[in-house]
């Protein structure tokens, strides 16, 4: 990096000499912190930034400030029993900047999820598989200080402020609770593309199969609102995220979320893309942002996931006033489950009181043309497609009308196959048409009998 060219005019030359890990690691420490270390101002900020960056995630002010570190431990002539320089500079940078005794099962690329419940119990999800590690941190004070690093640009999680979300560069969700919140303190990571999805891999893994997979491609392009339906770590974000590529550039599309997580405008730079945000501290909220972003002229309005009673009556609102082409996701376990579970949002949210459960039942039905159903048992971890249906509102109840499902053997519930017990609506077959989606592709993927 070039930083330490030249002597050092405002401290005396130091030679440390043969020192441990643990004494080498103050002393870095120590050097870092102390303003006449630095040969200028520019120096000094130069790496404060790397140290904020760093703490972030940042992979370059990562390489950078290790860099940093062993030219300081060569400048002051370090040795340090055991180790040469660079690995311990790894190793300080772990502690101080980085993750602490999670960095590297973070990093390990079979990894989707490091799940922290208290200073003695981590687990991490490995390729869908939950696995107990083989560390622990020594005291709660150590992990305090690794979520405060996380959220260095956050406020605090502390008793005070006993839940902290953050998403960091890399696109890594977290969420940290300490007591008495919880019962004791958490930590949760759950990484981002850590599976490359395409057409191959995904039916390969048996998360789906080519007639689906093409199916929900021309569900994308020919606008239709989707919703994506399944567990935690279920893939549905990625899945929204990955099928998105197959609609239209072009179209002004809004992105609300309570936190930018979906990154679709990091993903596709340069379509017509703009991405809200709530901003509590100045009371932005996603109703506003709903409003502001009507005064764009939106052609589809996605919601991002669906919590509660902020995100679900907006993205009911999108599908029920002429937007096409939206996109949701939502926790729970079925089709049916997930129509439930939004009118329930919507009957409980103060606005919308004065409606009947059948009334927002409707609306919700009205609002997504297609629900997709994923599945993952906890055992193997596998992500499955088990259903893709229309919902309806007949007669004061739900109808789904399934145009593909998992049949699982009696065994095993991985080991079955698909089958297509419906030809799409005549209804979505028109939709499609006007949004540009032809019959004959339509018959194609087996959508038309």
């Amino acid at each position: 990096m070039g930083f330490l060219t030249k002597k050092q005019e405002q401290i005396t030359e130091i030679n440390v000499g043969l020192v441990s890990y643990e004494k080498a690691k103050d002393l870095i420490r120590q050097f870092i912190a102390t303003p006449e270390h630095y040969e200028n101002d520019n120096e000094k900020a130069k790496v404060k930034k790397l140290e904020l960056e760093s703490m972030k995630g940042e992979k370059k002010a990562k390489q950078e400030l290790i860099d940093y570190l062993v030219e300081t431990m060569i400048r002051y002539k370090f040795e340090i029993e055991g180790m040469i320089l660079h690995e311990a500079a790894i190793e300080i940078y772990k502690e101080t900047w980085g993750l602490g005794i999670i960095e590297d099962i973070y990093h390990d690329p079979e990894v989707d999820e490091v799940e922290v419940n208290g200073i003695h119990n981590i687990y991490s999800i490995r390729r869908g598989r939950y696995c107990r590690e083989n560390v622990i941190f020594n005291s709660e004070q150590e992990l305090m200080a690794l979520m405060g690093r996380i959220f260095v640009d956050y406020c605090a999680v502390n008793e005070g402020n006993p839940v902290g979300r953050t998403v960091r560069v890399d696109g890594t969700r977290v969420l940290a609770t300490v007591p008495p919140f919880t019962n004791t303190i958490t930590l949760t990571m759950r990484k981002h593309n850590t599976f490359i999805y395409s057409k191959d891999t995904l039916t390969q893994v048996g998360t789906l199969d080519p007639r689906i997979y093409d199916a929900l491609a021309l569900f994308n392009r020919g606008l239709l609102n989707i919703l994506y339906s399944g567990p935690t770590n279920g893939g549905k974000t990625t899945m929204l995220r990955h099928f998105f590529r197959y609609s239209p550039p072009d179209i002004r599309t809004v992105l609300l979320e309570p936190r930018h997580e979906l990154k679709l405008q990091e993903n596709y730079p340069e379509w017509n893309i703009i991405e809200f945000q709530e901003l509590p501290q100045q009371r932005l909220t996603l109703l506003q942002a709903f409003e502001t972003a009507l005064q764009v002229t939106p052609v589809r309005i996605i919601t991002g996931e669906i919590l509660g009673g902020r995100e679900g009556p907006e993205a009911i609102k999108s599908g029920n006033r002429g937007h096409t082409g939206n996109l949701s996701t939502i926790h729970a376990e079925t089709v049916e489950d997930a129509i439930l579970e939004l009118t329930n949002i919507l009957v409980e949210e103060g606005r919308s009181q004065s409606i009947t459960k059948e009334q927002a039942m409707e609306r919700v039905c009205r609002a997504f043309d297609v629900i997709v159903q994923i599945f993952v048992p906890p055992q193997s971890g596998v992500k499955k497609v088990v259903a893709v249906g229309e919902p309806k509102f007949v007669d004061g109840t739900v109808k789904v009308i399934n145009y593909f499902e998992w049949q699982p053997s009696e065994e095993d519930f991985l080991k079955g196959y698909w089958q297509y017990p419906n030809p799409l609506s005549e209804r979505l077959i028109k939709k499609l048409h006007r949004n540009g989606v032809p019959a004959e592709e339509l018959k194609r993927v087996g959508l038309i009998w």
